[in-house]
């Protein structure tokens, strides 16, 4: 902290009314980050509420994309079998 030497009583009620100014500004700037770390907590809170929202539908994909290439590769293996042909089923997987 700065200490500051002061010879008149003018220059005291300058200075005290430049420090009220400083603190004006200074608690105006803490009022307008209270606000943005709020209004980002806010968003930081929805963000996070929809990326669960959308895991939980990728894993739900994941598992429709699974029991279907399960499915696909039973038709395959019974399309070779009443075709007659032998191969390997593995072919029409799909891969992520």
């Amino acid at each position: 902290m700065e200490y500051l030497r002061i010879s008149s009583p003018f220059q005291a009620s300058a200075q005290a009314n430049d420090l009220a100014g400083r603190l004006k500004r200074a608690e105006g700037a803490n009022g307008d980050l209270s606000s943005r770390v709020e209004s980002l907590t806010i968003d930081l809170n929805n963000a996070n509420g929809e990326n669960g929202r959308l895991l939980a539908e990728n894993a739900k994909l994941k598992q429709q994309l699974n029991d279907l290439q399960d499915k696909l590769d039973a038709l395959t293996r019974e399309n070779r079998q009443l075709s007659g042909k032998p191969g390997n089923s593995n072919k029409s997987k799909v891969t992520l």
